[in-house]
């Protein structure tokens, strides 16, 4: 994803970006849970992810772009810090955002409430 918002910021064509979700269960779930755990086993490894997607969605919120979240279904976790990323956030009634991080023990790592806390005031 972090790649992705690199070619956005070289994006000369475009006024806007609208990010959706691929089929009906979620606009975006967050991590694989299962894989995290393979891949994040140190700390540090967590510090460094933090760190990325910290940055990536910072990067995300600062394009010279109009972003809108397009949420059909759920934003569940870092879905739901990705759409506080965005300028706008779409919802339908079967919509949610669901910041699972504190079930987990942890806090949004990646900035999202902070961003929630400016959206909602």
């Amino acid at each position: 994803f972090s790649d992705i918002v690199t070619e956005l910021k070289k994006w000369d064509r475009g006024v806007a970006l609208v990010l959706m979700g691929e089929g009906s269960k979620a606009f975006c779930a967050g991590a694989d849970l299962t894989l995290a755990r393979e891949c994040l086993k140190t700390p540090e490894d967590g510090r460094l992810m933090c760190g990325l997607m910290t940055n990536t969605l910072n990067r995300l919120k600062a394009l010279p772009l109009v972003s809108v979240a397009a949420l059909e279904n759920g934003a569940i976790g870092g879905g739901a810090e990705l759409a506080t990323s965005c300028d706008f956030r779409i919802l339908t009634n079967k919509s949610y955002v669901h910041f699972v991080q504190a079930q987990m023990g942890v806090s949004t790592g990646w900035g999202g409430a902070a961003r929630l806390s400016k959206i909602i005031g």
